[in-house]
């Protein structure tokens, strides 16, 4: 098995997706499942995005990590991203093994960007 991190670009807009996949061909043609990418990808065409690698790695939890690393709060408080959760947080394994974690990280990302909004 393959773990990657990933950033994908709306080639139109220059918005961003970051995300995480595991596979055993990285060229499976796999390009994110993101809410808002996915409402994008089918307003703008798929062909309008590029994907690139940012990272390998030897385990599901590194590279959960690396996501975790890449898309914060303060990740998700700029306005060219696509992604609506802190990294780590969205691929079907985790969210249906830590529900209440989930439910703790975004509510402290939803506080944290509230207080920067009103700084």
């Amino acid at each position: 098995m393959k773990y990657s991190v990933y950033k994908i670009t709306n080639v139109l807009n220059g918005k961003i997706y970051i995300g995480c996949h595991m596979t055993k061909d990285l060229d499976d043609g796999y390009m994110g499942s993101g809410k808002r990418l996915f409402y994008a990808k089918k307003k703008h065409g798929v062909e309008n995005f590029k994907k690139e690698i940012l990272s390998l790695h030897d385990s599901f939890e590194e590279m959960i990590k690396e996501e975790e690393r890449i898309v914060n709060a303060e990740f998700l408080g700029r306005k060219d991203v696509y992604n609506l959760a802190i990294g780590g947080t969205g691929n079907w394994q985790y969210t249906n093994s830590n529900k209440q974690l989930i439910k703790d990280r975004n509510k402290k990302c939803t506080e944290l960007f509230i207080a920067k909004l009103n700084s």
